[in-house]
């Protein structure tokens, strides 16, 4: 394989890797999921004992950093800015969805 075909190869699979990512990120900010998923985050007593009611919550385009699902099961795993009426952190949550469909928080680490 020459050189010139690599490099088309190697550019269409990172094409095709950025562009998984970002209709990913797209299709989930965009879902029921993420509004019920967002309800359990700001209900989190690790997060209002850091920053108090949360008024915001931001997820950003690198801050989706895995989004695996299977039926009605699913895991996401987030980098977020939440800030609430004391306080603005950053944070990084595991949340699960069992095959019930609810949302449980796995992980919270404030970054």
């Amino acid at each position: 394989m020459t050189r010139k075909r690599k490099l088309i190869y190697g550019g269409l699979a990172l094409t095709i890797a950025v562009a998984s990512w970002i209709g990913g990120y797209a299709f989930f900010v965009n879902s029921e999921e993420w509004r019920s998923a967002e309800q359990v985050i700001k209900k989190s007593e690790v997060i209002q004992s850091r920053v108090g009611n949360v008024k915001y919550i931001e997820l950003s385009l690198w801050g989706f950093r895995r989004y695996s699902s299977s039926g009605n099961w699913a895991i996401v795993e987030l980098d977020l800015v939440i800030a609430g009426d004391k306080d603005v952190a950053d944070f990084s949550v595991e949340i699960e969805k069992n095959r019930k469909g609810v949302w449980k928080i796995k992980q919270v680490l404030e970054k």
